[in-house]
């Protein structure tokens, strides 16, 4: 499911009450019973969301949520890898609906700027150091920036996959 903005804002344990709503019945001509579909399992690998725009969200079919924002600019110190690159910085939001912990350091993210593979800066003086290694406890979030080397925002691709089981995400600035 896409969404342009994350459905959480704070990092407190949400409310475990619900409430739901009975659906119309439906009216039908004759007097046999109406086949329906039976439900899919639920999948950890979610239903393939095609190309996101960046600043969208997905939330995988067991709840885990995944948001990549826009890139802005910026430039890497003189002790980061590659030292005084210019390049393009996302933050990379996780709000866990899920009812386990999940490990944010199992998530990879590459990028193409141009046709190119980017290289990912590694700048810890100013925030770049890579996924939070602490679990993201169900009903909680996270947030943590990466960036690239590159600076064409029109020709860009990024891909993030959260883990190894549920399915990457790929965002354009367009979704296109």
């Amino acid at each position: 499911v896409a969404t342009d903005s994350p459905t959480s804002g704070s990092n407190r344990p949400t409310d475990t009450t619900s409430s739901s709503t009975a659906s119309p019945e439906t009216v039908t001509e004759t007097a046999e019973p109406v086949e329906t579909e039976p439900e899919p399992e639920t999948s950890l690998t979610g239903t393939d969301p095609g190309i996101l725009k960046m600043g969208e969200s997905f939330t995988y079919s067991d709840g885990l949520q995944i948001t990549l924002s826009k890139p802005t600019a910026m430039t890497s110190s003189e002790w980061a890898y590659p030292e005084s690159a210019q390049g393009l910085s996302f933050d990379v939001t996780i709000v866990n609906g899920t009812g386990a912990k999940y490990d944010p350091s199992m998530g990879y993210m590459t990028a193409q700027i141009g046709n190119t593979e980017a290289e990912e800066i590694f700048d810890t003086d100013n925030g770049y150091g890579g996924p939070p290694s602490t679990s993201v406890l169900p009903g909680r979030e996270t947030t943590y920036k990466v960036a690239f080397a590159g600076t064409d925002t029109t020709n860009l691709v990024v891909e993030y996959a959260p883990d190894w089981d549920r399915g990457s995400l790929v965002y354009t600035p367009n979704g296109k």
